[in-house]
């Protein structure tokens, strides 16, 4: 977090599991301002115990290095995934693996590249944060298709 010269996470790629903080997040990018590549997270895989939270990450264009999380815990908003911010994501199949049911929100806004929600077809289930949203997608001006 506020880390305005990290370009990427290499270096990383032998972490397989996180844990979650006393917020519930299991793994928070934010506020990154030259971060473009995820892949050195590759090696996170299964479920994580906590939110993911990616927001604010103006050069981030993907979430590609993401592909072997199958499912998030939930947040103390009551939210499993959020992505908000990213001035340059256009793609979110890096999170291709998520499955099932996910026990909070789903919050994608103010992305104004994004132009689909391809990889998130296998999300079956949502629970409500505590606002009493499951899915909140807002702001996202190049948005075409909710199909994903």
């Amino acid at each position: 977090q506020d880390n305005p010269a990290l370009t990427s996470f290499n270096g990383l790629e032998s972490i397989t599991w996180l844990g979650g903080n006393a917020d519930g997040n299991a793994l928070v990018i934010s506020s990154n301002a030259a971060l473009a590549s995820l892949e050195g997270l590759s090696g996170l895989q299964g479920e994580l115990p906590g939110a993911l939270v990616i927001q604010d990450n103006p050069a981030l264009t993907s979430f590609n290095g993401l592909e072997s999380i199958t499912w998030l815990g939930g947040n103390a908003d009551g939210n499993a995934l959020v992505i908000s911010g990213n001035a340059a994501l256009v793609s979110l199949e890096g999170l291709s693996g998520l499955q099932g049911e996910l026990p909070g929100a789903l919050v994608i806004q103010d992305n104004p590249a994004l132009t689909s929600l391809h990889g998130l077809e296998s999300i079956r289930g949502l629970g409500d944060n505590a606002d009493g949203n499951a899915l909140v997608i807002s702001g996202n001006a190049a948005l075409v298709s909710l199909e994903g």
